[in-house]
């Protein structure tokens, strides 16, 4: 290859294309991982193998792991060559580089036939700080430090000079990964892939000096919006439905993405738009956004209404490919900028509701910790048209050992007051623990399928407080609301996103959720609190006998206990809220029902 090299990994390819890469299997490319990238796409380097596996070995102590390997380069004769590139540590991974992981840069010398170290960087144990080691002409490494309150979420930019004894025909270079599993034996499924690095904008090139940060480039930098963000998939049978929902006035769809300009020169940049129906392998709709004189590192928003009948799509599956181009006056002059001109975005219509993107989960999600052994997960479905949910799709992360994955309980609650109300269903299922059933939708075929014509709540049940390491999207579709339950009491999840949990629906016949008030079940235990809300007095009854009974507020304050079933229980004088009705039988079987007074 000649120069100039540039890849910013914006194809819609898993791995970084051959064209410039001799060595990439293992690392992966994707729109997901990395927070706020300077152009659609990165490539990352993690602790998985080519086969989305572990890798062999892996542990606490620092391994080899991922390798990106360029193609041949002809230097000869360069000067002024520079190697640059952006990298950010973690990004929206859970699992930061540990200390010791490092990112590493090497040269291949073609007269010598060896490679060696020039750059590395690590992230500080404090996590707030990158450090970068540059290999002086005298062979030691030098330090850099840049401060960062918000390493995972910022690119930092690295300048490698290549010295005069690497600028030969058959030069190469090629990033590299140390990294280390965390190993907790109390909580086995957190050792999972870790230590992600991402890199973008790599760029070689002569006659370049440490200051040359621009590039002669003008990159899409999102991808196209979506016209439905109800959910990311739904049922193909329910899309009927979801355009007749649709306001009568609401007859142009809106599609917008942004770009930006990287160079030192105003560029006049045309943009249009192509809807291509992947089922029928033809485009539908193509329309334009004009022209704009972009000025010099500036950043654009492009937002244009359109008109298209989507019920011309109405079939067995709906599958379309949205895409945006970017007309730059000068692509032709800049062929290795060019790819970064076109960006695509597709929804796919078959038998699911679903929120997440289905794929490249940005971290893995689940419960740990004190009272997480009888804690439970639940996200809310509502249907578009009545149906019958029939399987429950999971992703599930890699993790070191599959088969310390604890078995849980896929449960299927109603909805009350928009919180999970009465159980449905609870099935036992085991996790996947085979090589090739992680990275990907695992399918739960329900025992019992659930008539699905009013809002559900589906999750599960955990039987152990070590993490289920379920894959989550930070970037949903929607507004899904994800709830979590410890020691009896639901509340919203902390965190910004969904776990990777698909509600699979068809025809057929199922049980009918219950409607009635609300009665929490823990196993067989059956507990009826009345009147909930209440006032003055409640009675509780339960199918346990003998068991004891207590009143706990929301802090954990034992209010008061009574050991008699169906007794009256004064709660007149107590301060009006939310509390927690707890049984306890004499076998060790529990169970937890709030209590509302008003």
């Amino acid at each position: 290859m000649n120069l100039p090299f540039y890849d910013d990994f914006s194809r819609a390819v898993p791995v970084p294309s051959a064209d410039y890469w001799a060595k990439s299997e293992a690392v992966s490319c994707g729109f997901s991982w990395a927070v706020r990238p300077p152009t659609v796409g990165v490539a990352t380097l993690d602790a998985l193998d080519a086969h989305g596996q572990l890798y062999a070995g892996a542990g606490a102590a620092q391994f080899h792991a991922d390798t990106l390997e360029g193609r041949p380069l002809n230097l000869s004769g360069g000067t002024d060559t520079y190697l640059s590139f952006l990298f950010q540590p973690s990004g929206w991974a859970e699992m930061a580089p540990a200390s010791g992981d490092s990112l590493l840069v090497d040269f291949y010398q073609p007269d010598l036939a060896e490679w060696r170290t020039v750059w590395r960087a690590s992230l500080a144990p404090t996590r707030r700080s990158v450090s970068q080691y540059l290999r002086s002409a005298g062979g030691d490494f030098e330090e850099s430090v840049t401060d960062a309150p918000s390493a995972f979420s910022q690119f930092f930019r690295a300048m490698i000079p290549v010295a005069a004894n690497y600028c030969a025909d058959g030069f190469r270079f090629r990033f590299r990964n140390l990294a280390s599993i965390p190993v907790n034996s109390a909580m086995p499924s957190r050792a999972g892939n870790t230590g992600y690095w991402h890199i973008d904008q790599v760029y070689l090139n002569t006659h370049r000096s440490p200051q040359d940060t621009t590039l002669d480039d003008v990159a899409c930098t999102s991808l196209p919006s979506l016209p439905f963000t109800l959910y990311s998939t739904i049922p193909a049978a329910a899309f009927a439905q979801l355009l007749g929902s649709r306001p009568a006035t609401e007859i142009y769809d809106s599609i917008y993405f942004d770009y930006r300009n990287f160079s030192h020169a105003k560029r006049l940049i045309g943009r249009r738009f192509v809807l291509y129906n992947l089922v029928k392998r033809d485009s539908v709709h193509k329309f334009s956004a004009g022209v704009e004189n972009l000025l010099p590192f500036a950043e654009a928003h492009c937002s244009r209404k359109y008109k298209f009948e989507w019920s011309s799509l109405i079939g067995n599956e709906i599958s379309v490919e949205l895409t945006a181009f970017i007309d730059n006056e000068d692509a032709l002059e800049n062929t290795p900028f060019r790819w970064n001109d076109t960006v695509r975005t597709r929804f796919t219509y078959s038998n699911a509701y679903g929120y997440d993107a289905g794929s490249s989960p940005s971290m893995g999600y689940g419960l740990a910790g004190n009272g997480a052994e009888r804690g439970a997960v639940a996200v809310k479905f509502t249907p578009l048209v009545p149906t019958t949910l029939k399987s429950i799709h999971l992703w599930f992360n890699q993790i070191k050992d599959p088969k310390t994955r604890a078995a849980f309980k896929l449960t299927v609650w109603t909805d009350h007051n928009g919180q999970p109300g009465q159980k449905v269903i609870e099935e036992l299922v085991q996790p996947p623990r085979e090589l090739g059933q992680m990275g990907v939708f695992h399918e739960y075929e329900l025992k019992t399928p659930v008539k699905f014509a009013r809002p559900l709540w589906i999750g599960w049940v955990q039987t152990s407080d070590d993490v289920l390491n379920v894959g989550f999207d930070t970037n949903p579709t929607g507004q899904p609301t994800v709830n979590i339950r410890v020691d009896g009491v639901w509340s919203p999840s902390a965190l910004t996103g969904v776990p990777m949990l698909r509600a699979v629906c068809g025809e057929g016949d199922g049980i009918e959720p219950p409607d009635g008030p609300l009665a929490i079940e823990a196993g067989s235990v059956k507990v009826d609190v009345s009147p909930n809300p209440a006032t003055d007095a409640i009675r509780v009854t339960s199918s346990l006998e003998p068991a004891k009974f207590a009143l706990y507020s929301l802090h954990g304050l034992r209010v008061t206990e009574w050991e008699r079933c169906g007794s009256s229980v004064a709660v007149s004088t107590l301060p009006r809220g939310l509390y927690l009705v707890r049984v306890q039988g004499d076998d060790g079987q529990a169970a937890t029902v709030k209590l509302v007074l008003e």
